[in-house]
């Protein structure tokens, strides 16, 4: 598979339709008819395959998009959907602070672990008070 590069990156330009330049790994650069560039994350968890957004291009350089996929693919290796950990980590961040899980963040939450609950993914999410309902 090819591997991008910042230049490749900074050219990508709209086509007429939405189109994707891949990376390795997992990670690719979709580029929306606007001129939008989000980086994409690509990956199985059971037997579904899942897109984690990373974040939009010139926000998150090409190096950081690389960072981030890593850090994501560690967190599959551990038995963890990275998706879902994510929502974790935000929801724990914003009790700690001292504010309230808005109600549809926090069942939508509930539900997908509800869905993992027999999983290793679940054991992480206890941790912060998350229970299925």
């Amino acid at each position: 598979m090819p591997i991008l590069s910042e230049s490749h990156t900074r050219q990508a330009t709209p086509r007429d339709k939405a189109y994707k330049i891949y990376d390795s790994g997992g990670l690719h650069l979709k580029v929306s008819t606007t001129g939008a560039r989000l980086w994409r994350f690509k990956y199985h968890f059971g037997r579904a395959e899942q897109h984690l957004v990373i974040g939009k291009y010139p926000d998150i350089p090409l190096t950081r998009a690389r960072e981030k996929r890593d850090a994501a693919r560690r967190l599959l290796a551990d038995g963890i959907d990275p998706a879902i950990h994510i929502q974790a980590v935000q929801v724990a961040v914003a009790r700690s602070q001292g504010k309230k899980c808005s109600d549809g963040v926090c069942a939508k939450l509930r539900v997908r672990v509800g869905r993992l609950a027999a999983s290793e993914a679940f054991r992480p999410l206890v941790n912060v008070g998350i229970r299925a309902s």
